[in-house]
């Protein structure tokens, strides 16, 4: 059942919503679970300030109870990883509005679609400081939030006057009047008191298409044996020997001559995402995080088929 929402916390409705929407969902992934969590905490800071009665606040209490609920299940991610994963995601949903737009697809949905990607574009705020906020990621993640907001009011427009909705992109040189930022659909002029776009049937699921995150449990680091060099006869100046074939990784993992495993698509993604996130703690210099992340991904990798 949707969380009533009082109209003092109107702002808050269409992250909550959001929220709502991916925790429905029959095959919840730790993808969609970590955003609905991050659209309800970022309802939460946004509702704080404006919470002036009872109402309103146990409102925001209702809602800090379900993200209590949920917090066990979020998984083992970093600051940085919790972005990565609520950016792509955000940045899927645009990409998949805005392909139908420039293909000439555009309809209620399409809106829908937009207008949902403004709301998970927006709880990224959340990760970032001051500084960030002006860093190129966060701008851009402004401009395709004000975008998808534009975009969704200007389809709904074009079909309620009856008119062909024109094509577009994000990018390229089109005319929005600052006056416009939200549109109608931050005024609720066109979306609902509960956060549902008026006039439309319901929205088909999200396009999520992108592999689940079924990490496999953490397992130990342990620092690997150390490398003995083999005894060498040569003087120091001496040219050392060529690697054997197969390069570096070869005297490291050997060489095979099974047949390469075939896995799924999920499992590659995963495993690939995996090393993304040992990468970023690499350059944090978390060299425990990353060997934990890699371990995962080999671990992904084992157990996958």
């Amino acid at each position: 059942m949707a969380l009533r929402i009082p109209p003092e916390l109107k702002k808050i409705t269409q992250y909550i919503r959001r929220a709502e929407e991916l925790s429905k969902q029959s095959k919840p992934t730790a993808e969609t679970i970590l955003v609905a969590y991050h659209c309800r905490q970022h309802g939460v800071q946004t509702g704080i300030p404006l919470a002036s009665t009872a109402e309103a606040k146990k409102c925001l209490g209702d809602i800090l109870t379900t993200l209590e609920e949920h917090r066990s299940k979020m998984g083992d991610f970093s600051k940085d990883e919790k972005y990565k994963i609520c950016r792509d995601f955000a940045i899927k949903i645009f990409d998949k509005a805005d392909g139908d737009d420039r293909a000439g697809k555009s309809g209620k949905a399409t809106a829908r679609t937009f207008y949902a990607a403004a709301s998970f574009l927006d709880i990224l705020t959340q990760f970032q400081n001051e500084e960030e906020m002006e860093g190129e990621d966060a701008v851009e993640e402004q401009k395709k939030s004000f975008y998808a907001k534009w975009k969704a009011t200007e389809i709904l427009k074009a079909i309620k006057e009856g008119r062909e909705v024109k094509p577009g992109g994000y990018g390229e040189d089109l005319e929005i009047e600052e006056e416009e930022e939200g549109g109608n659909v931050e005024q609720g002029l066109e979306v609902a008191q509960d956060g549902s776009m008026r006039n439309i049937s319901p929205p088909p699921p999200y396009p999520i298409d992108s592999a689940a995150f079924n990490l496999p449990p953490m397992a130990p680091v342990h620092s690997p044996p150390p490398i003995q060099a083999a005894p060498s006869d040569s003087s120091d100046d001496e040219e050392p020997a060529p690697p054997p074939a197969g390069g570096l990784m070869s005297s490291f993992f050997g060489t095979s001559s099974r047949a390469p495993k075939k896995y799924q698509k999920s499992t590659l993604s995963d495993a690939k995402e995996l090393t993304t996130f040992a990468l970023m703690a690499l350059d944090e210099k978390d060299g425990t995080l990353a060997a934990e992340r890699l371990r995962q991904a080999l671990e992904c990798l084992n157990h996958g088929v």
